[in-house]
């Protein structure tokens, strides 16, 4: 788990580039969250967010894990925010609507976040 930062932010706009590129994500569907250092936040996309290029000062909201998700954020960060609740992962993906049944999500995902040295 890194704290927040710019160059974190970049990595992370990276990474949803690559799973937009992938097929994984359309322009504007899909999430990505990822824990933050002391561990009780985690960044999430903004809703409208376009996954093929994130704005590291805008498109990324801190939330926290337990409490309220910002009404800015991604539809889907209440379940984002849940797993981090019941679980020890320290990144989510998903993948947009129209591709979950056609994405090979565990392989593609893993490699972009090894990229950025972000283990789930």
């Amino acid at each position: 788990m890194l704290a927040d930062s710019p160059e974190y932010r970049s990595e992370l706009s990276a990474i949803a580039a690559e799973t937009y590129k992938l097929g994984l994500q359309s322009q504007r569907s899909g999430n990505l969250s990822v824990k933050i250092e002391p561990g009780d936040h985690f960044l999430v996309t903004r809703t409208g967010s376009k996954m093929g290029h994130l704005w590291i000062d805008s498109d990324f909201l801190p939330a926290k894990i337990y409490g309220s998700v910002p009404s800015q954020a991604s539809t889907e960060s209440a379940v984002h925010q849940r797993i981090y609740q019941l679980t020890r992962h320290e990144a989510v993906l998903t993948p947009s609507a129209v591709r979950k049944r056609h994405c090979g999500l565990p392989s593609a995902a893993s490699r972009g976040l090894q990229r950025a040295r972000i283990r789930p």
